[in-house]
Formats: structure tokens, C-alpha cells, sequence
């Protein structure tokens, strides 16, 4: 290995100590997070002001961009290429893996969906009456709607003057309160 090491010439040495560091990094990084540790690896070069953290400034950005110029630059070099294009391929190639990682993480990023039920989502929605809904404003209606995909039973009221029999068709026009919708007849 020594002997291998040795007969590199300097700008070889120097990418491909560039990409064993990066290789390194890469694989630390990879472990931490499989180990459930990768708090210690994402930890954002910026203010934090970035949609789920993202950023271009970040450890994982540095490591793409490490493996990147590291093993482009060897490739270059083992291509025939001499140190100017080797510089510019591995550059290239680092700013490349940083963009990609970064489209990548905002697309799984814009992916995520905590799964909460927000009321607010069914207004305008048709349902049914579920038990009688009293008039002006009476409690203990309730309805079935689609919200988000999900067929839900909730509070319901109405304004007007007769009572809503069950099985009969209303249109959610607002919430009275943060679970309980305001209806009229569908």
C-alpha cells in the first residue's frame, strides 16, 4: 500500500486523501444514522430559518461536496486530465452532489405530513346527518364528511328554524368551534 501511495504523484495524493476523508465521513455519518444518533450529523451551518432545516450550508452538504471533488478529481486524473481539470470536474461534481442531495431532501421533506385531522379542511364539504341536528344552534347534532380522506363523525349546528332528521344531506359552511362544524342543508 505504502509503495502504492508513493509512486502517486502530489495532486493525486491530494484528491484521493480528498475523497478517502469525504468516503469516511460519508460512512460515519451513515452509521450515526442508522444508530438513531443523527442529531450529531445534521446539524445546519445556518439560522434555522430554512423549511424542515434544509439548507445548502450543512454537514451532509460538506460531505457530498467533499465526495464529490475528492473522487472527481481522481477520476479526472486517471483519465489523462491534468490538476486544472481535475479541479474543475471535482468542483463540479462536489457542487452537483449538493445540489442533488438538497433537491432530494426538499422533495422527502415535502413529503412529510404529520397526519393531523384539521377541521377547518371540510368547510365547503357535503355530508350527512348523523343524529338530529336542532335548529339555532342546538346542541348534540352531529354529521359523517370526508375530511382529508378520512370519514369522520363531528359536532354539528345549524341557524335555521327546523330540526335536520338523520340521513338527510348538509354542507359544512363553518366551524363553531375547533370540532364542531356549522351546517346547512345540502
Amino acid at each position: 500500500m505504502e509503495s502504492w501511495w508513493n509512486s502517486l504523484d502530489l495532486s493525486l495524493q491530494v484528491f484521493y486523501g480528498i475523497a478517502a476523508i469525504g468516503t469516511f465521513a460519508l460512512v460515519l455519518q451513515s452509521v450515526l444514522r442508522l444508530t438513531g444518533m443523527h442529531d450529531l450529523t445534521v446539524g445546519d451551518l445556518h439560522d434555522g430559518d430554512h423549511p424542515g432545516g434544509l439548507s445548502l450550508l450543512s454537514i451532509s452538504s460538506l460531505v457530498a461536496c467533499t465526495l464529490g471533488l475528492g473522487w472527481g478529481g481522481v477520476l479526472a486524473l486517471r483519465g489523462g486530465g491534468g490538476t486544472g481539470l481535475a479541479l474543475a470536474v471535482g468542483i463540479g461534481l462536489g457542487l452537483a452532489m449538493v445540489m442533488g442531495q438538497y433537491t432530494l431532501m426538499r422533495f422527502l421533506v415535502g413529503l412529510r405530513h404529520d397526519g393531523s385531522l384539521q377541521y377547518a379542511n371540510a368547510i365547503g364539504a357535503t355530508g350527512t346527518a348523523y343524529t338530529p341536528i336542532p335548529p339555532h344552534r342546538g346542541q348534540g347534532g352531529q354529521i359523517t364528511v370526508l375530511c382529508q380522506g378520512r370519514l369522520i363523525t363531528a359536532q354539528a349546528v345549524q341557524d335555521g328554524d327546523t330540526p335536520l332528521p338523520t340521513g338527510s344531506p348538509v354542507r359544512v359552511t363553518a366551524l363553531a368551534a375547533p370540532t364542531t362544524f356549522v351546517v346547512t342543508p345540502g
